[in-house]
């Protein structure tokens, strides 16, 4: 995970919503929310946590690919092997 400081120019451009950086500051804001998420999420590794958060907060994503299936037991999306997408690929 990379770590970045942000200046307090950022925060003030999302408070005072000032055009046109609120846009892109907030959109910080809400990426370093995500993480937060993981944080305090009922994944045991940190890493699917993230990625499982990530995948959730794109409507676009119909399904996690994994090989470790079980450790996403708890997702309300789909989760699928590479084995399973290849078949259901070839299927259509």
């Amino acid at each position: 995970m990379k770590h970045y400081f942000l200046h307090t120019s950022i925060l003030i451009d999302v408070l005072a919503n000032r055009k046109p950086f609120a846009e892109s500051a907030a959109s910080l804001f809400h990426l370093a929310e995500k993480v937060s998420q993981s944080l305090s999420s009922d994944f045991s590794d940190f890493e699917d946590a993230i990625q499982y958060n990530t995948a959730v907060s794109d409507k676009k994503i119909i399904a996690i690919v994994t090989r470790n299936v079980k450790d996403y037991k708890w997702s309300k999306i789909t989760v699928l092997t590479p084995d399973e997408v290849l078949s259901t690929l070839a299927n259509e």
